[in-house]
């Protein structure tokens, strides 16, 4: 399984595995994070290192979700060190031992978990009226078919970090990325073939593979620690070429011409819309029960 690969530097090397000396090291680091403490196959206690108002709610899913877990398998005693903030500037090279996190730069060995949105359950989403976003878009794929839609690109955002997508303008294009104004609903971008995706907008990325469009992912690798380099637990998942496609940032302005030359553009938007069952929070649920399995064996 693709999601055990990225224990394998873990497994080859030896790391920190006293709490005290951990939480001296934390504090160097001065991000919010939490340590799990695996006892008896329970967590014996969580300890913060650096604690914040903003992650009671991230916290509590991620508790439930490694109790999940521990319901499930039988680990060694161990520890967790989680970074439950959305680490935009988290640029960790300290490898004294493991961090558990939402997204991670490129070619990094920090270990991914579960986006705090995936961990809520699509299957069932309190903000949405009917509790479902796998409801929400099954219903908008049966609505339109891929062949009906737009044959332009489609994006909307407001974040800053995402201004240079802002940048492209031609008549392939329906990209509006500034400050300022409500993006167009999902209902709406779901008119268009193609959509530009980008893994750190998390329910947006799930809804981008899902849906019967093809997902562009935007990579920006001329610069290491791009905004457009983030990585989520979706890695492990999805295949270029088979679920979607990529795209440098700079070749953004020019990606249609390359669109249109796929012979196999409808058979990789139906590839990416049969991600739902092996992206269902079942199947997730029991691959990290594998991971964090054979992560444990590492202390013996």
């Amino acid at each position: 399984m693709n999601l055990i690969k990225q224990l394998e530097f873990w497994k080859n090397k030896e790391f920190l595995q006293d709490i005290n000396e951990i939480k001296e090291e934390l504090k160097k680091v001065g991000h919010r994070c939490y340590i799990f403490n695996i006892k008896n196959n329970l967590i014996d206690d969580i300890i913060p290192v650096k604690d914040h108002w903003k992650d009671g709610k991230k916290l509590k899913l991620f508790k439930d979700f490694v109790n999940k877990i521990l319901n499930k398998v039988q680990l060694n005693d161990c520890f967790l060190v989680v970074f439950l903030c959305e680490n935009h500037n988290l640029k960790l090279e300290n490898e004294l031992f493991p961090y558990f996190v939402i997204h991670r730069y490129l070619e990094s060995n920090l270990l991914l978990f579960p986006d705090l949105f995936f961990l809520e359950n699509y299957d069932f989403r309190n903000r949405l009226q009917d509790g479902s976003l796998n409801k929400f878009i099954e219903d908008l794929n049966n609505e339109t078919s891929f062949s009906e839609k737009k044959d332009k690109i489609i994006f909307r955002s407001w974040n800053r970090k995402y201004f240079p997508l802002g940048k492209n303008r031609n008549e392939h294009y329906d990209i509006n990325s500034q400050c300022g104004g409500c993006p167009t609903p999902k209902e709406e971008q779901h008119l268009y073939k193609y959509h530009l995706a980008l893994y750190q907008r998390w329910d947006t990325f799930y809804y981008n593979l899902l849906s019967n469009s093809l997902a562009v992912i935007v990579r920006n690798t001329q610069e290491k620690y791009s905004a457009f380099n983030y990585e989520t637990f979706y890695i492990f998942y999805i295949q270029d070429g088979i679920h979607y496609i990529s795209c440098e940032l700079q070749e953004v302005n020019s990606i249609i011409d390359k669109i249109i030359k796929l012979p196999n553009i409808e058979t990789i938007v139906e590839n990416s819309v049969n991600l739902k069952s092996i992206l269902s929070y079942e199947n997730i649920l029991n691959d990290y029960c594998q991971l964090f399995l054979e992560y444990s064996k590492m202390f013996e």
